[in-house]
C-alpha cells in the first residue's frame, strides 16, 4: 500500500512475491472522509476513539469492534484471526489511527481487511453514549444513519416480552412508555452477558451500539431501514435504582416570604438522567424541572428525586 497515491487495482511482483494493489486512494482522515471515499477504499483513519471491543456479530469465523470520531462511527469487521491482534492492541476508550478497507453489508458502512493496520495513541476517556428516540430509528431516519455504528442510548422504554429471557442472535422490540413509538433492539450474539437473564419489566435505559441491517444494502450516507439498537452486555440494560433523595437545601424560604425558587442539590449514585418529583409541598407550589416555587413554608419538607428516567 501506498499511502496518498491512488493505484489501479492489479497485482504488482517485486522479484518472486507478489501483492494485491486496491483502487482507491488510501488516505482518508476522519470517519466522514471514509464514507465519502465509497465502498472498496483503503483508507487511514486519524485519532478514533475505540467505542466497544464486544464483538456484535454472530460468526464463529468472522468478529467486530466499533469505533468513532466527532463526525460519526464504522465498525471494524473481519475474520476472527484478523480482528484479534486489533484487540490485543486497544481498549475502549483508547484513540487509534488504523488502515483498512471500506465496504458495506446490508446498509451498514464498515473497515474490513485485509489485515488492519493500528496504530493505539493512548487513552482518551470513554465514549459518551449520545441519547436518541425510538423516532431517531425509524425507516429513513437520516439521523440514524449519520450514527450509525456509534454508541447512543435509548432512555425509558419498554420492553414488549417484559418477564421473558434474553436469547443470542434474537430481537427484541421496545416501545415507549406510551406505546406510541417501537424499536428494534438486537441481542447479537449468545456469549453476550445477558444471554439467559430475565428481560426487566418497567422503564430502562439501553445503551449500544446503532446498527443496521437493510437487505436493500443502501450506499454509504444513505439513510435507510433495519435500525437496531446492540447492548455490549448486560451492563447496559440500565433499570432504575433507589431514588435519589435531596442531599442538601441549598436555599430555605422564611415563613411568609414572598414566592422564590427553594433549590435542591441531589445525589444520583447510577448517574442516570431523572426527572423531579416532588413528594410533599404546599399546595400553593408549583412543580419545575429541578425547583420548587413555593410562597411559604413553615419548615423543611421532605423533597423526594424519582429515578432515573426521562
Amino acid at each position: 500500500m501506498i499511502e496518498g497515491r491512488t493505484m489501479k487495482t492489479g497485482w504488482i511482483c517485486l522479484s518472486v512475491a507478489c501483492v494485491l494493489a486496491v483502487a482507491g486512494p488510501a488516505l482518508a482522515g476522519t470517519t466522514a472522509d471514509a464514507r465519502a471515499a465509497g465502498n472498496g477504499v483503503v483508507v487511514t483513519i486519524d485519532n478514533a476513539v475505540v467505542s466497544s471491543t464486544t464483538d456484535l456479530i454472530n460468526s464463529t469465523t468472522r468478529s467486530t469492534a466499533h469505533i468513532q470520531d466527532a463526525f460519526g462511527g464504522i465498525t471494524l469487521q473481519g475474520l476472527v484471526a484478523d480482528i484479534d491482534p486489533v484487540l490485543a492492541l486497544i481498549a475502549e476508550g483508547d484513540s487509534i489511527t488504523i488502515t483498512g478497507t471500506t465496504a458495506s453489508f446490508n446498509g451498514l458502512f464498515q473497515l474490513e481487511t485485509p489485515p488492519f493496520t493500528v496504530v493505539n495513541n493512548g487513552p482518551v476517556g470513554l465514549v459518551t453514549p449520545t441519547v436518541i428516540t425510538l423516532t431517531d430509528m425509524l425507516t429513513g431516519s437520516a439521523t440514524a444513519e449519520a450514527l450509525e455504528s456509534t454508541l447512543v442510548r435509548l432512555n425509558n422504554v419498554v420492553f414488549q416480552n417484559a418477564g421473558g429471557i434474553f436469547v443470542g442472535s434474537t430481537n427484541e422490540i421496545v416501545e415507549n412508555i406510551l406505546m406510541t413509538s417501537t424499536g428494534t433492539v438486537r441481542i447479537a450474539t449468545v456469549n453476550l452477558s445477558m444471554v439467559g437473564a430475565t428481560i426487566p419489566t418497567g422503564p430502562v435505559s439501553i445503551v449500544g451500539i446503532l446498527s443496521q441491517f437493510d437487505g436493500a444494502n443502501p450506499l454509504p450516507g444513505v439513510p435507510g431501514a433495519g435500525y437496531q439498537l446492540q447492548p455490549r452486555g448486560i451492563l447496559d440494560i440500565i433499570t432504575p435504582g433507589s431514588p435519589p433523595v435531596a442531599s442538601a437545601v441549598t436555599a430555605i424560604v422564611p415563613l411568609n416570604t414572598a414566592s422564590q425558587a427553594l433549590t435542591l442539590s441531589v445525589a444520583d449514585v447510577d448517574n442516570d438522567p431523572f426527572d423531579v418529583i416532588i413528594e410533599s409541598i404546599p399546595a400553593t407550589g408549583t412543580v419545575f424541572d429541578d425547583t420548587v416555587q413555593i410562597g411559604t413554608i413553615a419548615n423543611p419538607l421532605p423533597y423526594i428525586m424519582s429515578d432515573p428516567l426521562n
